[in-house]
């Protein structure tokens, strides 16, 4: 899998509207905390990337979908309105379900070597993982990311 820009294509009113709805809220784990979890085991990064990779693509869909709904109107036909709602709820789900595994095949991967997995805990309460948790936490890992881009682009301003 080619490298992943954290930030590539991340619309600013989705960060804003995140930085509303998100704020002063923490996902169960942070990226960077994943990351020196696994520090160790060097195979295990690729699957965190991977992991990272879904979560972005995920919800950089469910944005779609919510501009989708914003759009509603200009669309001439409910047929119309009907083909394109369907495309882009099915992008989503699919990525959705990728994302999920994607969870499962890393704390899989973490659980074998013995490294810290109650992270997965919370996203499976009932030993399975919960889609809206799921979804939650890819948001959450996102806002994260958002946050501590739009922190270092504020102190690279200050520097300059």
């Amino acid at each position: 899998m080619e490298s992943y820009n954290p930030n590539e294509g991340m619309p600013k009113q989705m960060g804003e509207k995140f930085e509303k709805k998100y704020e002063g809220m923490e996902p169960h784990i942070t990226e960077e905390e994943l990351r020196e979890e696994c520090a160790d085991y060097p195979e295990l990064l690729p699957l965190l990337d991977e992991m990272v990779e879904y979560a972005s693509r995920y919800v950089l869909d469910v944005w779609k979908m919510e501009a989708l709904l914003r759009k509603q109107k200009e669309f001439t036909s409910a047929e119309e309105w009907k083909e394109a709602w369907s495309k882009v709820d099915g992008d989503r789900s699919r990525l959705h379900d990728t994302f999920i595994d994607s969870i499962a095949i890393l704390s899989r991967n973490m659980n074998q070597r013995e490294l810290n997995t109650d992270w997965v805990k919370e996203l499976a309460p009932t030993g399975k993982l919960e889609r809206a948790r799921c979804g939650k936490f890819g948001i959450m890992l996102m806002f994260r990311r958002y946050i501590n881009f739009k922190l270092s682009s504020e102190d690279s301003h200050e520097t300059d």
